[in-house]
């Protein structure tokens, strides 16, 4: 059975990035171009996972969220909110399942939503997933143009030491 994303974004860029995203992984995708609207077709459309941005025309997409997650007979249905950096507590008081920070790249969209999909088909799966989608990027020393061929050795041994470090789980570390 094909999965229906309900996707409620004003923006032409976005929803033609998103559609052909969730496309290509058999999803189906339904579009509201306000919170107003977002919220009307959820109710009609019952989606199995909606999609929504924070900064909507109409009623912003933390409100829609709110009202989507508290509407009784579809309060189950995972919705996550995309958007720009910003306070999580404020995201999570929204009772979104999940959020997804821009910029984002394609394959950690579709990794939440199926995510969140396969946990809506097992019943016995509990839990928010609190996302940005990746983790932070770790600062890594730059790599000096003009190394000779030992400069880059003795260069790409330390940067291998170093990533290992990163590797060992806290409690370990002295």
């Amino acid at each position: 059975m094909i999965k229906t994303i309900l996707l409620v974004d004003p923006d032409p860029m976005s929803i033609g990035r998103i559609r052909r995203v969730l496309g290509r992984a058999g999803l189906r995708v339904q579009l509201a171009l306000d919170g107003r609207s977002g919220l009307a077709e959820f109710r009609r459309l019952r989606p199995d996972l909606t999609l929504v941005q924070d900064v909507l025309p109409v009623m912003d997409g933390l409100e829609a969220c709110r009202r989507m997650k508290g509407l009784p007979d579809v309060a189950d249905r995972p919705v996550v909110i995309v958007t720009a950096p910003r306070n999580h507590k404020v995201l999570l008081e929204t009772g979104c399942d999940a959020y997804i920070e821009k910029p984002y790249q394609d394959g950690e969209l579709l990794e939440v939503v199926r995510e969140l999909l396969s946990r809506a088909a097992d019943p016995a799966s509990t839990g928010r997933i609190d996302l940005p989608a990746r983790a932070p990027e770790v600062e890594r020393p730059p790599i000096p143009l003009d190394l000779g061929e030992d400069d880059l050795e003795r260069h790409l041994a330390r940067v291998l030491v170093d990533s290992r470090r990163e590797l060992v789980p806290v409690s370990h570390r002295g």
